[in-house]
């Protein structure tokens, strides 16, 4: 079940190109991810991982995740994802967790709003109704940009990590994709 296509996505002010994320091409996307653990606290990670942490810990091989990997004007710029929220639970099942991360250069362009975008495309032609992003209290610009594309605050956990030498706690942002009815 491969709902995972290359693809261009054009706006108003871009265009970015969109290719399937997974193990033998996640070397970029990893040393995005790195900054990000050794450099601040978008991520509760404090130790660097390797590539194959990486696509274990993301599920980039596993036929639920949808994972990408985002170029633009030919420089890989970031990477997104939606893997289930907890796959181990049925009841959860139309629900997803919603995942980004750009290249330091290319924040703060309007390219993370288009991921979100691109990916909510992708998770109603695979039927989900519920996205979840989990955000860094400290990461306000990732709360802003998913306050942008409609996600509302559902939750705030206090102290749920230690990092930097300091309590960090966790936002959870949900978007809600179709009003169904069971």
């Amino acid at each position: 079940m491969d709902f995972v296509k290359n693809s261009t996505i054009e706006s108003d002010t871009m265009k970015i190109s969109v290719q399937k994320l997974n193990i033998n091409n996640c070397s970029q996307a990893t040393a995005i991810y790195n900054y990000y653990v050794e450099n601040t606290t978008a991520t509760y990670a404090t130790i660097p991982v390797s590539e194959k942490e990486f696509a274990d810990y993301y599920k980039i091989e596993d036929e639920k995740t949808v994972a990408y990997r985002y170029f633009l004007d030919g420089i890989e710029a970031g990477f997104g994802l939606l893997k289930p929220y907890d796959e181990k639970k049925q009841a959860f099942d139309k629900t997803y967790e919603i995942t980004l991360y750009l290249h330091k250069d290319f924040c703060g362009k309007g390219l993370g709003k288009e991921i979100v975008a691109h990916l909510e495309e992708r998770a109603k032609e695979l039927g989900l109704v519920t996205l979840i992003s989990i955000i860094s209290t400290e990461n306000t610009e990732s709360c802003r940009l998913f306050e942008k594309c409609g996600y509302e605050l559902c939750g705030h956990v206090k102290k749920a990590g230690i990092k930097f030498e300091r309590f960090l706690g966790l936002y959870f942002y949900q978007k809600i994709l179709e009003d169904m009815d069971i």
